[in-house]
């Protein structure tokens, strides 16, 4: 619905955002701003602010560098990341990073040791000042405010890898051609540095001017020490780089300054980069102009840190000394400020949210406020949202029922709409009574019972609203009738079922209930488990106007707080799961109800948890379902949104994991999460790792395949350079056995991206996922033709899924034409069979041999042949599912191949048939499970 802007105004001024704001957490009034602990995020001291001046509260922050492990990143890069940086500590901290929109930039002006820079950042981002307690905003920065500095934490080690040692002193002074190299050592560097090169025999030379020098000659041994060493080389390694280097470039001043020269900026880049690895301080890059010598053009200089730099590191003996008997009274940290104005730069701005201290480093050692603690921002509406997990118009009429004003007039369809929910409302919280009185009389005692052998307390069971539906068929309907119901009501609620001839009957019957409710923690349905035998286990109430299954997650209401505060959401499958797991103290558990995640689902997850946790069942059945809603997350992936998977042990759910084990073994699982490309490259190598060049590729393509369906341009970059990284990077040496040759890849200097975190879940491991669950990952495709192939494999493959196609088999239109006469002869052909045909009875109830090998080639096709679900084991609700998304891929290629030119009926019939294959998906969706949950 959309509301008058007037109203909105007039609304936001009755309620006021402090008020709001202040009857969830306690505020302080600080002049025109209010202050308090952050209703987002668990913290220590207060940092949220309330703006009510201006009716927002808001927390953004400057495009610049950010120190992290690896160096120096631009803060846009690391949207979408959760990386480690500085923080207020000292220590390293994990922090995430995102964008907050377009804003108006101020440009911070700020001078040290004779340099000078500028930083962008908006009016309130913070910073901290010395001298104040408080963080100060950008707009009150004043010229002489000196900000705090804060250095990386030092490494404890101190060793020089002495080929790291010689590779610094040849990348300095050395010359290597035709992978040969040699380097010259002049005046006193022939004393200091031979000892380094055992291996070699010094030569004694005279250059011009009677000038004697000494050259070692290395080959190649040398040929590769001309460029940088990688940044994953060991710490030893580049320590050791770093001195040869800083004896071969470098210079230590009277004063004890160190520094180190570079006619190339790239090269001291990198070494503020490793330094920053290493735990050593750095100040920024200067330029000067060289003159003498015949060369012009610029020399670039890196200062040091100088108190921050080891010792073992300076080799040259005199250059020791001055650094050992330095002067130099103190080393000047901290940026002054200059000036800082409001610049003409409108642009988008990035920020970090850091539990651990609210602040992290920048570039040049500048600690910085993370903006108000965890990057909420926004009016009192999104506040409401975000607390409450309402959508606007929910917020709108939650904030005007307690400011007492009428919402405007409505359209007369949605005051309809509104009414029939206001009128089945009350009949579901009267039917949620009858059941919880119903659990308590002698009939309820089995499933009473039943809910305590489960391990639930008395107090848990009344909280979430459980009851017992009794086995007769009228025992809900007399007694909703008795309180005044209409029948009619009751069926339109899902409560009662209305068979074509005879009388209305109770649709839950010897069940135990349980109720669901919307974010607004009203009731409006119910999901019952039959008691004993019986079909189906579960059974949900039917779409209605007050539900839709997928839309709606089990408990999220209760959820919703315990996640703001946590961070995160955890996804489980069944009722008794998420009981458990609030019983346990996992307060922040929801389940889905019955289907398979939907993109709806993962969306209503997003707006109260930017990264939620699936931990579905340890059994095939619950890997395919994680596999399933992966597959299904990837085309919405966007920077900041994505998923994470805990992988039960084999046979567990989380009930039967709590209950064995206790609360601390799903604490420990959940606390260290895999990250969703860590879960697809898991469900791809379930089957083994790659161990020749062609099976390395066929995994790299099927990982840049599924890369491909993230529509988000900078993360689909993101995910496909990093798939490439690793497969290229951790594979390319693994050996017959599947084993790394004589080192592993880091130990030679190669990163492993996306690698399983340093301590995996106990539980874990690639060879605890199913093979067989990969195949509930949809085939990615990148045509049409190939969806088209793929579709006609599922459907002459599965019978029994033909037979719920077939309609929309029948309209959907191929680009290629022998498909399209391959599909229109098997409609023809099998439309007349049984179910339960195989493909070689399929080719030939086909009768036409030109028919025959075009199917020939569709199933032999490579691509067809390498999917499990193309094949006639896989498990049926795994082909509806890929049958499903990629029809829908099918479609949305279609549209996008529609010539904007040859005029818009096709183009409009294409995204009609888009919208029908959505629709068809949903139906599908609903069929996967039926109206049974797992438990």
């Amino acid at each position: 619905m959309a509301f008058p802007a007037a109203f909105l105004d007039e609304l936001k001024a009755c309620v006021g955002l402090a008020a709001i704001v202040g009857k969830r957490v306690r505020l302080i009034k600080r002049g025109r701003e209010h202050l308090g602990l952050c209703p987002f995020h668990k913290e220590k001291t207060p940092s949220f602010t309330v703006n009510e001046d201006k009716g927002f509260y808001h927390c953004l922050a400057a495009e610049t560098g950010v120190l992290v492990r690896g160096g120096i990143r631009p803060i846009r890069d690391l949207a979408g990341q959760s990386v480690e940086v500085v923080g207020r500590n000292g220590q390293w901290v994990r922090a995430s990073f995102r964008s907050y929109g377009i804003q108006q930039l101020y440009e911070i002006r700020l001078s040290r040791n004779g340099v000078t820079k500028s930083l962008y950042a908006t009016s309130g981002h913070r910073w901290f000042v010395r001298g104040s307690q408080n963080a100060v905003l950008t707009t009150n920065l004043k010229a002489g405010h000196r900000l705090q500095a804060i250095m990386p934490p030092r490494r404890p080690e101190t060793n020089l890898d002495p080929t790291g040692v010689r590779h610094g002193i040849v990348f300095g002074d050395g010359t290597v051609q035709r992978g040969y190299g040699h380097v010259h050592l002049h005046g006193d560097k022939d004393r200091v540095l031979t000892r380094w090169f055992p291996d070699q025999k010094p030569q004694k030379k005279v250059r011009a001017g009677n000038k004697p020098y000494v050259r070692i000659y290395g080959g190649r041994s040398f040929g590769h020490m001309k460029a940088l060493p990688s940044l994953d080389s060991s710490n030893s390694y580049l320590r050791g780089f770093l001195a040869g280097y800083l004896a071969a470039d470098g210079h230590v001043a009277k004063d004890g300054t160190v520094m180190l020269h570079s006619a190339n900026p790239a090269n001291l880049t990198w070494v503020r980069a490793a330094a920053t690895r290493l735990g050593i301080g750095t100040y920024g890059i200067t330029a000067s102009l060289r003159k003498g010598l015949g060369r012009g053009g610029p020399l670039y200089r890196l200062h040091f840190v100088s108190s921050t730099v080891d010792p073992k590191m300076v080799l040259a003996r005199m250059a020791r000394k001055r650094r050992e008997t330095s002067t130099k009274a103190f080393e000047r940290l901290r940026w002054s400020v200059v000036s800082v104005r409001k610049s003409e730069r409108v642009e988008e701005v990035f920020c970090a949210e850091v539990p651990d201290g609210h602040a992290f480093v920048l570039e040049d050692n500048i600690l910085t406020g993370n903006c108000f603690g965890c990057g909420k921002h926004g009016s009192v509406f999104d506040f409401v949202m975000e607390t409450e997990g309402l959508s606007f118009p929910e917020a709108v009429e939650r904030l005007a029922q307690d400011a007492g004003l009428a919402l405007p007039a409505r359209d007369p369809e949605s005051q309809a709409r509104d009414q029939s929910r206001g009128a089945l409302l009350p009949a579901m919280e009267a039917a949620c009574a009858f059941f919880q009185r119903s659990l308590r009389m002698p009939e309820g005692r089995s499933a009473l019972d039943y809910l305590r052998g489960r391990g639930l307390s008395d107090d848990t069971v009344a909280r979430f609203r459980l009851g017992f539906a009794p086995d007769r068929r009228d025992a809900l309907k007399a007694a909703l009738l008795r309180d005044g119901f209409a029948e009619e009501r009751l069926v339109e609620a899902g409560l009662l079922i209305r068979p074509d001839e005879g009388n209305t009957y109770d649709r839950f019957r010897g069940r135990v209930m349980f109720p669901i409710q919307d974010r607004r923690g009203q009731v409006t349905a119910f999901g019952g488990r039959i008691l004993g035998d019986g079909e189906p286990k579960y059974l949900n109430s039917p779409e209605t106007p007050l539900f839709h299954k997928g839309f709606t997650l089990y408990a999220l209401s209760r959820a919703a707080n315990a996640a703001r505060e946590v961070g995160t959401l955890v996804v489980v499958e069944g009722y008794m799961d998420v009981i458990a797991l609030h019983q346990a103290g996992i307060a922040n558990a929801v389940a889905p109800l019955g289907t398979a995640l939907t993109e709806d689902q993962i969306r209503l997850l997003w707006r109260v948890a930017p990264e939620p946790i699936l931990c579905f069942d340890g059994d095939a059945a619950g890997q395919r379902a994680a596999a399933r809603a992966l597959d299904r997350a990837l085309p919405l992936l966007k920077p900041g949104y994505s998923l994470r998977f805990a992988f039960l042990p084999s046979g567990e759910d989380p009930d039967s994991l709590i209950r064995r084990h206790g609360a601390e073994a799903m604490h420990k699982l959940l606390r260290q999460p895999l990250a969703l490309s860590e879960a697809l490259w898991l469900f791809e190598t379930a089957a083994g790792r790659p161990t020749t060049p062609e099976a390395r590729a066929a995994l790299e393509d099927r990982l840049q395949r599924h890369a491909q369906r993230i529509e988000d341009a900078t993360l689909r970059a993101h995910f496909s350079q990093a798939f490439r990284d690793r497969v290229r990077g951790e594979l390319r040496d693994a050996g017959p056995a599947g084993a790394f040759g004589r080192f592993p890849p880091r130990a030679r200097g190669r990163a492993a991206p996306m690698s399983a975190p340093k301590s995996a879940p106990r539980f874990l491991s690639a060879g605890a996922i199913d093979p067989a669950a990969r195949a509930a990952l949809a085939v990615p495709v990148d045509s049409r033709i190939e969806a088209e192939r793929f579709l006609l494999a599922l459907a002459v493959n599965h019978g029994r899924l033909f037979a719920e196609i077939e309609e929309e088999l029948g309209t959907v239109r191929f680009a290629d034409a022998r498909l399209d006469r391959l599909r229109q002869g098997l409609l023809q052909a099998l439309g007349r069979a049984d179910d339960g045909w195989t493909a070689a009875e399929a080719r030939a109830m086909l009768g036409d041999e030109e028919l025959a090998a075009t199917l020939d080639a569709v199933l032999s096709h490579p691509l067809i042949k390498a999917n499990r679900l193309a094949q006639p084991e896989a498990p049926l609700a795994d082909a509806r599912a890929a049958w499903a998304e990629t029809a829908r891929r099918h479609a949305r290629l279609a549209a996008k191949d529609a010539s904007p030119g040859s005029g818009t009926e096709e183009a409009d019939s294409l995204t009609a048939e888009s919208e029908a294959w959505e629709r068809r998906r949903a139906a599908l969706e609903a069929g996967l499970g039926g109206d049974e949950a797992a438990e």
